[in-house]
């Protein structure tokens, strides 16, 4: 799907969804934003053939699983960012791949699946919610200050996870803790390994390193990277959390194996006087003392019974159990 702003010529900002329209505005100089939604091969020419972006970012932006970062080609900048998509419902946690093209007149993002960071700006645009500030770089700082907004809920959803297995450890911890403890370590490590780099990528915009972001709107960039910025250190925090999530459950279930093996041990020990002395007295021989009385069964069976209780008590007084 595309999705091409452009202003027409009494100022109103319009829209095109078809590959013609996007190449009259691009060759008018009127091209505000190109959104490419999960486009089709045809829709993916237009990145060579009106655009006549480098093929080694088109490899990239048609590629998937790229971590963030940014290349100046001189006329323009290409931008790998990743946003977050955070279901409640099941508790996964994914990343989604956004490309950005950012050029003096225009700015092109390229994604397989929906966002609502680019979701919500269409949504503001084709309302005519246009900023005053119509410049590619500010689109471009306004789109990558939404996708870092997104975190929040993220974030919020890992720290009520975090809580919800500190609880579980403490009070009974099984095997399904521990998948859940590893598959929540992988997702926090996935988010650490694109909120550096991605940290980096917009560290970068906000210090006067490309000439395509204007003096004056620095300062927006260095505001999203302060955002950024924070996230990451929650990320560091989470890591460090689950890590000692992980210590605590095997230091329970340690405890736990501990308790029933001295458990086991004061059963064996209690019954292994009484495993003797049933072994004694069953022995096939004619002679034994005590067989032939009348009371000699239930003798055996007291003597063993009394036996058994005042070890207990012993291994109480002990305070071995």
């Amino acid at each position: 799907m595309i999705q091409c702003y452009f202003f027409a010529p009494d100022g109103k900002l319009k829209v095109v969804s078809d590959p013609p329209g996007v190449r009259q505005a691009y060759q008018d100089g009127t091209l505000y934003w190109v959104d490419l939604e999960n486009p089709t091969e045809s829709e993916e020419e237009i990145l060579w053939e009106i655009f006549n972006f480098h093929h080694l970012a088109i490899e990239d932006c048609i590629a998937t699983h790229q971590y963030p970062k940014i290349d100046d080609y001189g006329d323009y900048l290409y931008l790998i960012v990743h946003a977050v998509d955070y279901h409640k419902a099941d508790g996964v946690f994914r990343t989604t791949e956004l490309d950005i093209f950012l050029t003096p007149q225009f700015v092109l993002t390229f994604h397989y699946q929906a966002l609502r960071t680019t979701t919500l700006s269409r949504h503001r645009l084709n309302e005519g919610a246009v900023p005053p500030d119509r410049r590619p770089a500010f689109l471009l700082y306004q789109i990558l200050d939404s996708l870092i907004h997104n975190y929040a809920p993220a974030m919020e959803g890992f720290e009520k996870r975090i809580s919800n297995i500190e609880e579980l450890i403490i009070k009974k911890p099984d095997p399904r803790i521990l998948d859940r403890i590893f598959q929540f370590k992988k997702e926090v490590l996935n988010l650490k390994r694109i909120v550096g780099p991605q940290r980096e990528v917009i560290n970068r915009l906000g210090r006067g390193e490309f000439r395509l972001i204007p003096l004056e709107l620095r300062a927006y960039y260095r505001d999203v990277f302060d955002e950024i910025s924070r996230y990451a250190e929650l990320t560091e925090s989470h890591r460090d959390v689950i890590m000692m999530a992980l210590d605590a459950y095997l230091s329970a279930t340690s405890n736990r194996l501990n308790e029933i093996m001295r458990a086991l041990t004061l059963i064996s020990t209690i019954f292994l006087p009484l495993t003797f002395i049933t072994g004694l007295f069953g022995m096939n021989f004619q002679h034994i003392p005590g067989a032939g009385h009348w009371w000699g069964f239930y003798i055996t069976i007291g003597a063993s019974a009394l036996l058994g209780v005042g070890m207990y008590f012993f291994f109480k007084y002990k305070k071995w159990v």
